[in-house]
């Protein structure tokens, strides 16, 4: 049981927005494949660049099961929130769910959320919480770098004990960069015009040299800054090697240079005091717990060839000798290394989820570790099956057309007996499709499948033995226009 106060950040898309009272889009797996079509050329767009969201939209509450096929997702944060409140003796006064426009650069958010917090903590310190009181800032995905920009920025430091994130980008995700260069879409269906419109997807470009770019010298990595000569605004740590100078890359199609200049200046803002610090050989005045998943297929780099960009789930860097490959992966959108704070030069401390990055907020695993921490003699948080072993690599596509077929792929480190099955979010309790699978160590093996009946589908493959993880990942069945 903590003290302090502990507030939630959601990630992109955990936020309903609302103009006039009426939210402006839902991607719920219940509604995701009936709406779907209209929310191609909805509201939802951003039109104000990076400046101060200004167009009547307001977030109003957390908002689970939501979609973004092929981008961002959010499963059920439910079972978070009262994970969250049994830690804390006053949840009315101790716990604060933080929405957000998640659309608008996170710098926005961050102010706001200093804005909220620092009058809730000055109260509760005057009164049970006594002077010691701090705040806890538990976030999902992007939800970790508006609590960063607090910290580092805001001076939100100063009174924060621990931040908890949970698949944050902190050095970015490579899928930002696909979704700006490649656009978004499935056939008919295209995302790109309010992908691109969105602050927040420049904000979650990848920093660090991810692109690969063949040369008559060969082939050399790239940062998406170089592309625009602006590779020296992010300064380095001090245990990086700073990357050779880029000055013959072309820009990139579809980035504007304004908001790229922009997002790395929030990024700049971040690391500066970071880097200080570990220049001074000083501690984070804060504690960070760092959760992640290290073993599903997720794009870690790509190849910029003869103007095309292609993504690549292998990583820009060679697998040290002696690793296992499966075990260099990402949460299916956020690359391991990329989900690791700034500050740390390995992941040795990061807590290892099974969960793929929508469904992490409701792993059970999470549940005990954040027990654990607020309760420090709880050691559930350690009695999980061993991930080094145990866990299991399901990809499948966001996104289908009814009766298409497409194919699942299943991976598995030890060998393993998987029952796979989709089930529909309406009508959980009839199975469309049920296979059984025999994967041996090390192997990776595809199924295909089609589903006859439009609806959003929780594909899952789980093993004979019940103390190994279960793996899911969302697939929406679209109607046809």
């Amino acid at each position: 049981m903590t003290n302090d106060i502990i507030v939630f950040i959601p990630g992109i898309g955990g936020s309903r927005l609302e103009r006039d009272g009426k939210p402006i889009y839902d991607l719920s797996f219940q509604a995701l494949p009936r709406l779907i079509w209209n929310w191609v050329g909805g509201d939802i767009a951003f039109r104000g660049g990076s400046s101060k969201p200004g167009d009547g939209v307001v977030a109003t509450d957390l908002l689970n099961n939501q979609l973004i096929p092929g981008w961002f997702g959010v499963d059920d944060y439910d079972g978070l929130v009262t994970t969250l409140k049994s830690v804390v003796g006053d949840p009315l006064r101790q716990f604060v769910k933080f929405p957000y426009d998640w659309r608008a650069s996170n710098r926005w958010a961050a102010l706001a959320l200093d804005a909220k917090v620092r009058p809730l903590l000055h109260d509760w310190r005057k009164g049970p919480g006594g002077a010691d009181a701090k705040l806890w800032l538990v976030c999902h995905s992007m939800g970790g770098l508006v609590a960063r920009y607090f910290l580092e920025h805001l001076g939100g430091a100063d009174i924060t004990r621990r931040l908890v994130t949970i698949g944050t980008p902190h050095r970015g995700s490579p899928k930002a960069l696909g979704a700006l260069v490649n656009g978004m879409g499935f056939g008919a269906l295209d995302f790109s015009t309010v992908i691109r419109s969105f602050t927040s997807t420049y904000e979650l470009l990848p920093q660090a040299p991810v692109v690969k770019v063949s040369t008559d010298a060969g082939e050399r990595l790239a940062r998406v800054a170089d592309f625009f000569g602006m590779g020296d605004l992010l300064p380095l740590p001090p245990t990086a090697t700073p990357p050779s100078p880029q000055s013959d890359l072309s820009p990139l199609p579809h980035i504007d240079p304004e908001r790229l200049r922009d997002a790395l200046e929030f990024h700049r803002a971040i690391r500066e005091p970071v880097i200080r610090r570990m220049q001074r050989g000083e501690p984070t005045p804060y504690t960070i717990t760092c959760l992640f998943n290290r073993r599903q297929r997720t794009p870690q780099s790509a190849r910029w060839l003869a103007g095309e960009l292609l993504l690549s789930d292998d990583s820009p860097l060679p697998t040290p000798a002696g690793q296992n490959t499966l075990f260099h992966r990402g949460d299916g959108t956020v690359p391991g290394p990329s989900a690791v704070p700034l500050e740390w030069a390995q992941s040795t401390d990061a807590i290892a989820l099974d969960e793929k990055h929508a469904s992490m907020p409701s792993a059970r695993s999470l549940t005990d570790v954040l027990q654990n921490l607020a309760s420090p003699l709880d050691t559930r948080a350690y009695m999980s099956s061993d991930p080094s072993d145990g866990s299991l690599g399901l990809a499948a596509p966001t996104l289908v057309m009814v009766g298409d077929p497409f194919e699942i792929e299943l991976d598995a480190v030890r060998a393993a007996r998987l029952t796979v099955t989709a089930t529909a979010v309406q009508s959980p309790d009839v199975t469309a499709y049920e296979a059984v699978i025999s994967l041996k160590n090390n192997a990776t093996e595809q199924l295909s499948l089609s589903l006859a009946q439009p609806g959003t589908y929780k594909v899952s493959a789980r093993s004979a033995d019940p103390l190994r993880p279960v793996v899911s990942e969302w697939v929406v069945v679209a109607a046809r226009s």
